[in-house]
């Protein structure tokens, strides 16, 4: 009996060590899978790291590569990436699910990533690509952007027009000289009166990185919405702002009323 005790004991623990085999192997597997996609990213191939990614009704491959360049847009190629302690491996007949999590390190920026992998019998592919972003220089110019947003209409508000000058840059003065400001202004004051009140409608604010601008030229616009009371009538108005590559300054191009 004691023999048969310690024999059942020896299959039990066989079929561990098997299954924690298979589960090391399948996260090694998954690992290999997501090296390649981040060294695509590296290289800044965005059809090459969608390759490693799985596709079904609601992920095309065309999708993949779309969101994968936005990402490689704005925050430019990744530098480095590192893997965080601990996975999760789980099996159901012959579908294996591995998640991961990396950090991830790029010319303009730092995520903390959440990946999952499926194998569905021909390899692991990437199903889930969650990037959280720890540190962004975009989102730092476009809050750079809005601080100078306020600071120009403050001065509007106030009726300083040449401290609302002073904001305004590269083709916004190249294309369209101080007197064309001063007018603009003296205008839509006398039309629908001085400024009471204003909000930035940060929903509406918009980023268009690495894209030539009609008038300014390549680089960076950032887009707002303003909402401005006049007389107590609440007008919308927008107003742009430009650099020609992150860390210059960000001066408006453009300022439009409805």
């Amino acid at each position: 009996m004691r023999n048969l005790t310690f024999k059942c004991f020896s299959i039990i623990l066989f079929a561990f060590v098997m299954a924690g085999c298979g589960l090391s192997a399948d996260n090694k597997a998954a690992q290999e899978t997501v090296s390649k996609f981040y060294d695509a990213l590296k290289d800044g191939n965005a059809p090459l790291a969608a390759s490693f990614c799985g596709t079904d009704e609601k992920m095309t491959l065309e999708a993949w590569e779309e969101i994968l360049n936005i990402n490689l847009n704005s925050m430019g190629k990744v530098t480095s990436y590192e893997k965080s302690n601990g996975f999760s491996v789980t099996k159901e007949n012959r579908t294996s699910r591995v998640k991961l999590s990396y950090t991830v390190n790029y010319v303009d920026g730092k995520s903390s990533d959440s990946l999952e992998l499926v194998n569905k019998g021909e390899g692991f592919k990437l199903y889930v690509y969650s990037p959280v972003l720890v540190q962004a220089t975009y989102q730092d110019e476009m809050n750079r952007a809005e601080k100078n947003v306020e600071t120009y209409y403050k001065a509007l508000q106030r009726g300083d027009y040449q401290s609302a000058i002073a904001l305004v840059g590269y083709s916004g003065l190249e294309k369209h000289p101080t007197d064309e400001w001063l007018n603009f202004y003296r205008y839509a004051e006398t039309a629908g009166g001085k400024i009471s009140e204003f909000t930035i409608d940060k929903t509406s604010s918009k980023s268009y990185l690495h894209t030539p601008h009609s008038e300014a030229g390549m680089g960076n616009t950032y887009s707002f919405l303003i909402k401005t009371k006049r007389n107590n009538i609440e007008i919308f108005e927008h107003v742009d702002l430009f650099q020609p590559k992150y860390g210059e300054p960000l001066l408006i191009v453009g300022h439009n009323i409805e």
